[in-house]
């Protein structure tokens, strides 16, 4: 404190001494520092003899050096094996002809550097990092993991469950379902930027098709490599040629994209119950990264959506306190884009926060900004981007993004230049022409409850959490004929009767478990007790974790770190509701709202609400008219996570079919039980109460 303070009369004394001097004055506004003349940076191209392209900037500020490989491709060419691009780059740097993906780890760690590889829309992308005298060493792993990859069958195995599980974790993320919707609603569900990969696209793909698109775009005249660091031009052209100069150049497939496929203009709605905010999105059809108008219309986009400088910052933050961080950007696709913009607001103002939208983008196609805020926001991106010339690699990327998305160079060196020229007028022209809001689209992730809001903006399309329609010419529902008490009644009568079902009073189900997570398989077991009308005994040791819980018909109780906890309010309502013994067939006389959506896509849907207003839908076989699956949704600590329990191979047991086997999914984890039944054997209430 005393140094600090110090400190601050030096500098006082000094500010006295200038002003004494007459230097400063400070009734004054300092004048702006004189301009500096913003020149883009020298590099140098070359091809090698295979036609790999080579770019290269030295920098000898730090004894380090970068590079980036891009070939083309990216998921733009999967196909109908969506996600095959990304198991591509996830398995390049998992093991070479003669390295394992642990020796390739470990040579990477020894040396403290970095070697990368992801999948994008339109590309496949290989980095690395290092210090200058550790160079040949990553050129040598990244030249194995390029020209010589392994793609492992046991890492293969591994990485399908996992990215699997990545899917479902998607689930319980709004932003990521929003976004995936909107995708797909205005590029089309068959155009490949509108296509994202599903359970079944990724367990449809084998060894051999990643195989076989590595031996189809990887060829170095179809890519690039951009160089940086402490290393001559000379040098960097020398060691490129050496480790990839054996590189084989080969005919690569023209790749042909077709224009998107919209789905009509309007609402497009996913309902997830006990969500207490919306995440919105409003979006329109945007120009590929070739065209002229693309970046005058990325500044338009900042008008709206920049971070403290734009509109919805200004509006749905700083007046309406309706979100903390709301968004508008362009995507960056070679091919197709789209203009976003949204946020996530509380389940109240959902609507009203369209509204702010609507009309922050309705003044800004109809009027041109004023100058103060197209200078604050250009000043916002054009400093941002100058800033990062700090660094040669975003240059080099620059320029290698250049290359590949055919930009001419004229244009990435002049941007900052243009950026700073364009007119207000040139603002409006080209938000009206992509940012009107007579041509939006508008998509919401959120409780039920907002959906009736929604409807003044257009027709509202319901799809599920699996981007499927529920609503629309494509969520048809076929009309079966039947109300909620039929169906019921059919699927008693396939289960074995009332009578049947009446006569069962106790139900001892002992079960196999098998619990993953993230590509890790966990064995347990269960052991689950019923008597009627609603007593139950439940417990699971699943090695890390056990856990019980009992029912004795009005109480409930849970273990928790081993001891017996008695449950209250909800929780209680619910245990108590959950052990009614054939609950399944039982949902009307429990007071719940049940209504038949008809059949589509080989099942029979009907939608229940429960007196507390947690929706579920219960698919049916059309044929047997046995329940073979059940979606809903689960209050957790984390908030609302979707839940399927799936019920597969029934079996007949004293007259009643019961499933063998169950599987509970939710997006942290699976849980596959082989059940085992005993059926009527004398059961004590003592099982349903905890030791006390």
């Amino acid at each position: 404190m005393k140094k600090f303070s110090a400190i601050l009369i030096l500098i006082l004394f000094y500010n006295l001494s200038l002003m004494a001097l007459g230097t400063l004055d400070s009734t004054k506004k300092p004048e702006p520092l004189a301009n500096i003349e913003f020149k883009f940076p020298e590099y140098s191209q070359e091809t090698l003899k295979n036609g790999l392209k080579l770019f290269y900037i030295e920098d000898k500020e730090q004894p380090t050096v970068s590079f980036s490989f891009m070939l083309q491709g990216g998921s733009l060419v999967d196909g109908e094996k969506a996600g095959l691009a990304s198991i591509v780059a996830e398995l390049l740097t998992k093991g070479t002809g003669k390295l394992t993906s642990r020796d390739i780890a470990e040579k990477i760690d020894g040396i403290g550097a970095s070697l990368t590889a992801s999948a994008g829309a339109d590309v496949i992308t290989i980095s690395g990092y290092c210090l200058k005298k550790h160079l040949d060493t990553l050129l040598s792993l990244a030249s194995q993991v390029l020209l010589n990859p392994a793609f492992p069958e046991d890492d293969f195995e591994k990485l399908i469950p996992r990215m699997i599980a990545n899917l479902k974790q998607e689930k319980s993320t709004p932003g990521t379902l929003a976004r995936n919707l909107a995708r797909k609603i205005i590029y089309g569900d068959k155009h490949p930027y509108g296509i994202k990969p599903t359970e079944e696209s990724l367990k449809e793909i084998v060894l051999s098709d990643v195989q076989n698109y590595y031996k189809t775009y990887f060829k170095p005249n179809s890519a690039t490599v951009a160089v940086s660091g402490d290393l001559s031009k000379k040098d960097s052209k020398e060691l490129i040629e050496k480790y990839f100069g054996k590189w084989q150049k080969g005919d690569v497939p023209k790749i042909k994209v077709p224009e998107p496929n919209s789905e009509p203009q309007g609402v497009y709605f996913i309902s997830r119950p006990s969500s207490v905010q919306s995440t919105v999105i409003v979006a329109t059809k945007a120009v590929p990264m070739t065209s002229g108008e693309y970046d005058v219309l990325e500044l338009a986009s900042s008008i709206i959506g920049s971070p403290f400088a734009g509109r919805l910052f200004r509006t749905l933050r700083e007046t309406y306190s309706y979100t903390y961080s709301p968004f508008g950007r362009l995507s960056s696709n070679k091919y197709a884009n789209i203009f976003a913009c949204g946020a996530e607001v509380r389940n109240s103002v959902t609507d009203s926060s369209i509204k702010v939208i609507n009309e922050q983008l309705t003044d800004l196609v109809s009027n041109p900004p004023v100058e103060d805020e197209l200078y604050r926001v250009k000043n916002s991106e054009g400093g941002t981007y100058l800033m990062s010339f700090e660094n040669p690699a975003f240059v080099l990327g620059l320029i290698q993004a250049a290359d590949f998305y055919g930009i001419s160079i004229e244009r990435v060196k002049d941007y900052y230049e243009n950026l700073m020229s364009y007119s207000n007028y040139q603002v409006r022209d080209i938000a009206r022409k992509y940012m009107n809001p007579q041509n939006e689209y508008i998509f919401v992730v959120g409780s039920p409850e907002v959906k009736d809001k929604l409807e003044q903006f257009g027709k509202v399309f319901d799809y599920n959490m699996d981007l499927e329609p529920l609503t629309g010419e494509k969520g048809k529902f076929e009309d079966i004929g039947m109300n909620a008490s039929e169906l019921f009644g059919k699927f008693i009568s396939a289960l074995g009767g009332k009578e049947n079902l009446d006569k069962i009073q106790t139900i001892i189900d002992s079960s196999k478990i098998k619990f993953e997570v993230m590509g890790r398989t966990i064995d347990g077991s269960g052991l689950q007790i019923q008597k009627a009308p609603n007593k139950k005994y439940m417990k699971f040791d699943l090695v890390f974790q056990k856990q019980e819980m009992w029912c004795d018909g009005t109480d409930a109780w849970s273990s928790a770190q081993g001891k017996a906890v008695k449950q209250e309010g909800k929780n209680q309502e619910d245990l108590v509701s959950d052990a009614v013994i054939f609950k399944d067939t039982k949902f009307i006389e429990l007071g719940y709202k049940c209504d038949v959506l008809g059949k589509q896509k080989n099942y029979i849907m009907m939608k229940v609400v429960s007196p507390k207003l947690q929706e579920s839908v219960l698919y049916f076989d059309p044929s047997t008219y046995l329940l073979m699956k059940v979606e809903s949704t689960e209050d957790t600590p984390q908030g609302p996570v979707p839940s399927t329990i799936e019920y597969l191979d029934y079996i007949s047991i004293e007259g009643v079919k019961f499933p063998k086997t169950l599987k509970s999914t939710n997006p942290m984890f699976s849980m596959t039980l082989e059940n085992h039944y005993t059926i009527n054997q004398p059961v004590e209430d003592i099982f349903f109460t905890p030791n006390k």
